[in-house]
């Protein structure tokens, strides 16, 4: 598995698939193993680029440290030639994706929070994000549904999803109905943008 060091840090990452990049932004804890059943799945429709830390991370719901963890995606999208891409993160890596929202604009093609933690409610300047947004919860995550549905009406391009029977560990619980989740709006947002208009596999 390819391996670069970032800013003191390990990082290590998984490449599946062509086309269009989808980076998987990890939470404190996250691992590639996490994505592992859904990496074919997305594969089929885009080049996705999944990663871990070869430590394990403090929680990243302190402002230096997911400021830290989005000057490493950085590095890693530059290292890695990749201009704009779609986003996701799980948890607190759903953090780090709507702060490279906020810090990189220009890098982002859409963003996919999937279980968003309370930092990413927190934010004032949701208003002002101009990406499409997917949100992603579980059924069973009670505690996730009402900020997820705030967040919503917050952001002005997102939609949202709600996994039946689902907790809040998606990508672990149900990777594949998540996976479809993505893809569909992945080919929705790509149906925007004209360089796949007309492409047949999309119709």
């Amino acid at each position: 598995m390819p391996s670069l060091s970032v800013n003191g840090k390990q990082i290590s990452y998984l490449i599946e698939g062509e086309g269009f990049p989808l980076i998987l932004v990890p939470d404190a804890e996250g691992t590639i193993r996490d994505w592992a059943p859904a990496l074919p799945l997305l594969g089929e429709l885009c080049r996705v680029i999944a990663y871990e830390y070869a430590q394990r991370l403090p929680a990243a719901n302190v402002p230096s440290l997911s400021d830290g963890l989005v000057d490493d995606l950085v590095i890693l999208l530059n290292a890695l030639a990749i201009e704009r891409a779609y986003v996701a993160g799980y948890a607190s890596g759903g953090d780090v994706a709507l702060r490279l929202a906020f810090q990189e604009p220009n890098r982002l093609e859409g963003l996919l929070l999937i279980s968003p933690g309370d930092e990413a409610s927190q934010r004032s300047s949701l208003a002002s994000l101009s990406v499409p947004i997917l949100i992603v919860v579980g059924e069973e995550a009670s505690e996730h549904l009402e900020g997820a549905s705030w967040l919503a009406a917050q952001l002005p391009h997102c939609s949202s999803t709600i996994l039946q029977g689902a907790r809040v560990a998606l990508h672990r619980e149900q990777p594949l109905p998540l996976g479809h989740a993505m893809l569909a709006f992945l080919i929705q947002c790509e149906r925007q943008r004209t360089l796949v208009r007309g492409a047949s596999f999309l119709l």
